[in-house]
């Protein structure tokens, strides 16, 4: 019996991925072994050519049916379909509903909260144009095909990238060198990744560097083997920084060097998509605008100012912003336990979606007796987990107010 390890992406939490496919024939089932350090849980993984079918879980009322068509489920009227990609990203656990109805396999849901797959199936909204669908403690992916998407890999697919140390007949060994923001590093070290021709479509030698997608499963050997790899590619240089702009202020960046006034996504993943920050000191009612954004973002306040909080985010419950004077290190925010005794933090506020559209989630202030001029971060979190950061420079109070808007921004971080 082999011993299969699942890479830690969130504390405490240990989930299974499987692989999936895109045919619905020659649906091949096996058994794995989970080691976790509670306990030893064996779960069936069905593996196909490109797409996933879903299996019977707890009380999935899931039937043997004939898969004519790819899976797809009903939400907000739009169909979407099994991309076959399981989501390793760590994020906000508040779901958005569920499946309650379902169809034969070989028809279209035609109604919202309808599959053709099965019932009892919980999903999350997700970025536009995608949803994400648990099933056998598996995050599906599942996308609108009318939708336009940058690339046809989502981005809260697990991928690294890392150095080719030996080239094999239907492997490659390779070294970790580093993951996105978005997970925990799965693997350390080298290990083997499977490969077949249509996984890596080009040719590859020793020193190259490749990124590799795969479905978080680890086999707990030395060196560990990734068995389920979605696509490998050789990379010709480290891409560079996405830096942020307040032109580019729908789409929250990845953490890089912090720039006041943009978001950075931490390690929840793109939970919190936008935020708008408004002052009731300084400005005029067009400077403190309630338009949310990833990129020119108020980033000016005074001690002493309340700051009105406003989001564009999935969750509704479990957001809370902790302030905190800045950091060199911004990627420590992904490591903090925000349950416990936190450090250089000044101010904090629980955060609930309104009841009436466009009204702030929440407001703080800095109290002069705990803070200073200078400047802070401002982590924004679900649930215990960061899911994204941004910077603001306070001022001492009395010194903004009175200033015309044209003064204020020539004082704002992300816009000149």
């Amino acid at each position: 019996m082999k011993k299969w390890m699942i890479p830690l992406l969130a504390v405490c939490s240990l989930v299974l991925l499987g692989g999936c496919g895109k045919k619905t024939e020659a649906v091949k089932t096996e058994t794995i072994t989970a080691v976790t350090t509670a306990e030893t849980k064996t779960a069936e993984m069905t593996t196909a050519e490109t797409a996933d079918t879903a299996t019977e879980a707890g009380n999935n009322t899931m039937e043997e049916r004939n898969w004519d068509r790819i899976p797809t489920v009903m939400v907000d009227g739009v169909l979407y379909e099994s991309t076959g990609y399981i989501s390793s990203a760590i994020g906000c656990g508040n779901m958005d509903g569920k499946i309650n109805s379902t169809v034969e396999g070989n028809e279209a849901p035609t109604k919202n909260d309808q599959s053709n797959f099965g019932t009892g199936y919980e999903y999350q909204r997700s970025s536009e144009g995608q949803i994400i669908v648990v099933m056998d403690a598996m995050k599906v992916i599942f996308r609108d095909p009318e939708h336009s998407f940058a690339s046809d890999m989502p981005e809260e697919v697990l991928n690294f990238n890392a150095e080719v140390l030996e080239v094999r007949d239907g492997s490659l060994l390779v070294s970790f060198i580093s993951a996105p923001d978005l997970f925990m590093p799965p693997v350390t070290g080298q290990c083997v990744v499977r490969t077949n021709p249509e996984i890596m479509k080009e040719d590859v030698a020793v020193g190259d560097t490749v990124r590799v997608w795969f479905d978080g499963l680890v086999q707990e050997i030395y060196p560990p083997i990734l068995p389920n790899v979605y696509r490998v590619v050789k990379e010709e240089q480290e891409p560079a920084e996405h830096e942020p702009s307040a032109e580019n202020n729908d789409t929250a960046v990845k953490l890089g060097t912090i720039t006041p006034g943009c978001l950075y996504i931490l390690k929840g993943g793109p939970v919190i998509s936008s935020v708008a920050l408004t002052g009731n000191i300084a400005g005029s009612e067009s400077f403190n605008s309630k338009q949310t954004g990833a990129g020119g973002i108020r980033d000016i306040f005074e001690l002493n100012e309340w700051i009105d909080v406003y989001l564009t985010t999935r969750a509704t419950d479990g957001v809370q912003v902790f302030v905190f004077k800045n950091t060199d290190i911004a990627d420590e925010y992904n490591y903090y336990n925000y349950a416990g005794e936190l450090q250089n933090l000044v101010a904090s506020a629980d955060l609930s979606k309104p009841e009436n559209e466009g009204d702030s989630w929440g407001s703080f202030y800095l109290n002069p007796e705990d803070a200073e001029p200078g400047y802070y971060d401002l982590v924004f979190v679900c649930d215990g987990i960061p899911a994204a950061v941004m910077r603001v420079k306070v001022y001492p109070e009395g010194e903004l107010e009175g200033k015309t808007d044209a003064e204020l921004y020539d004082n704002m971080g992300s816009i000149k």
